[in-house]
């Protein structure tokens, strides 16, 4: 089919451990030891590259912003609040589609030291020196360019000078706002896919499930062009053979006096047969891995009903349950952090602490403690451990509990919850669920009704 693609996978600071900086492991997973450069490669190897046998060409590159250093070694200074980087690129690989060997060698990429973003950079140069017309770029960033302040705008002009027909595929590791905006702002105009995906430590369902449009839109889109090729060769093959029965009726009469007759041949041009032969399969292939992609996720979609209506039993998927709290928390950590109050601290943030609480904030010289509850689904159902109840009880004017559904969706709801016995007096809180559960041991289930 000739599809070309180019991968580049941020090799920044924040990817790595950001070792001898005020930053150090700030970045790392709810494991506190797993990088996001780790992740990165966990998702190309198990998620990504399996999506992308039906490529003729694949190239990986890292790419990043040294800093500059004076003739001492020390750092130079920022100006207007940007660090100076030198960009800079590393091939890894460039050749056929060979997974093994990919995933060999993208499992040896090292975390990077401290870095910049330079995202503009890295899509100009790729693009600017590519001799194809056609340019397929998948990027796994975590951040915004550290250079160029709209690097979606600069991108697109290039894109639109070069009059080349580019594709960009971004994955966002937990990117700000600003960054996802023209991340996707980007991927959009190209035709091409966003995502941002949430730090949680690594389960590969949950991140299939989370990349599952980013994949199926890469696989629907090389299915289009597989189709316009087979179209055009069997056009090809159609006017071929045409004119070969043209030219054998010509040469039959040219010497039928002769009796010499050439026979009609009427097979097809074997050159454009095997072509022909060889795009059909590539389509096979690209609908086996759609229906693939299909299948898990109806997998993983029916897997979490079944959480969502036997999670307080699951022994078996607590590391889950762990990892939707942290992803929970963090959200409501960020929405915390905008009221600007005395004290926000959070006490999962680095490791779990095991308190009745999560978080504890000053406001206007008062100390609060806040519980936070979620979902991965639209269910406002939660429980409180005995330990949880009996803590709200004794700090009930003090005490706070957020709920946040949908947590792995773009927009999250967030359910405010002053006082528990309050919002069960008004009708608002009830102790009983809407489905048949069986609850552990001293828990108390709870759902919102408004």
């Amino acid at each position: 089919m000739g599809e070309h693609f180019e991968i580049l996978i941020d090799a920044s600071g924040s990817m790595g451990h950001m070792k001898g900086t005020k930053f150090e492991n700030k970045f790392l997973l709810p494991d506190a030891k797993t990088t996001r450069m780790e992740l990165a490669k966990k998702i190309l190897i198990n998620s990504v590259f399996p999506k992308l046998s039906f490529v003729e060409k694949l190239s990986i590159s890292t790419f990043l912003g040294n800093l500059q250093y004076d003739n001492l070694g020390n750092k130079i200074p920022m100006t207007n609040g940007k660090a100076k980087f030198n960009p800079a690129s590393k091939i890894f690989y460039s050749d056929s589609y060979d997974e093994k060997n990919i995933n060999l060698i993208v499992s040896k990429i090292e975390n990077p030291a401290e870095a910049g973003t330079p995202l503009a950079w890295i899509l100009v140069e790729k693009i600017s020196k590519s001799n194809i017309n056609k340019l397929n770029i998948i990027v796994l960033s975590d951040g915004d360019d550290s250079i160029v302040e709209k690097f979606d705008e600069e991108v697109l002009n290039v894109i639109r000078k070069s009059r080349k027909e580019c594709k960009i595929y971004f994955i966002g590791i937990d990117q700000d706002k600003d960054a996802i905006e023209k991340s996707k702002n980007l991927a959009q105009k190209t035709n091409g896919f966003y995502v941002n995906l949430k730090i949680v430590n690594y389960d590969e369902a949950i991140f299939d499930s989370m990349l599952f449009e980013f994949n199926t839109t890469i696989t629907s889109n090389a299915l289009k062009e597989n189709l316009k090729i087979e179209t055009t060769l069997h056009e090809s093959i159609a006017t071929s053979n045409e004119k070969r029965e043209i030219k054998n009726i010509i040469e039959v009469e040219r010497e039928v006096k002769s009796v010499k007759i050439e026979t009609s041949k009427k097979n097809d041009d074997p050159i454009n047969l095997h072509k022909q032969v060889y795009e059909n399969t590539k389509s096979l292939q690209l609908i086996t891995s759609q229906l693939d992609s299909i299948v898990k996720q109806i997998s993983f979609i029916g897997k979490e009903k079944a959480n969502d209506e036997d999670e307080f039993i699951a022994n078996d998927d607590e590391e889950r349950n762990r990892v939707i709290g942290y992803q929970c928390e963090k959200y409501i950590n960020s929405v915390l952090l905008k009221n600007k109050w005395e004290k926000v601290n959070w006490l999962n943030e680095n490791a779990e602490r095991s308190k009745p609480y999560d978080f504890d904030v000053t406001v206007k010289g008062i100390n609060y403690y806040i519980e936070c509850k979620g979902s991965t689904s639209n269910s406002k159902e939660f429980f409180l451990t005995k330990n949880e109840w009996l803590f709200y009880l004794a700090n009930r004017k003090n005490y706070r509990l957020y709920f946040v559904s949908e947590i792995n969706s773009q927009n999250p709801t967030v359910h405010r919850i002053e006082d528990l016995l309050k919002d069960m007096e008004q009708g608002k809180l009830i102790a009983c669920s809407s489905i048949n559960r069986k609850v552990k041991a001293d828990r108390i289930l709870f759902q919102i009704i408004n």
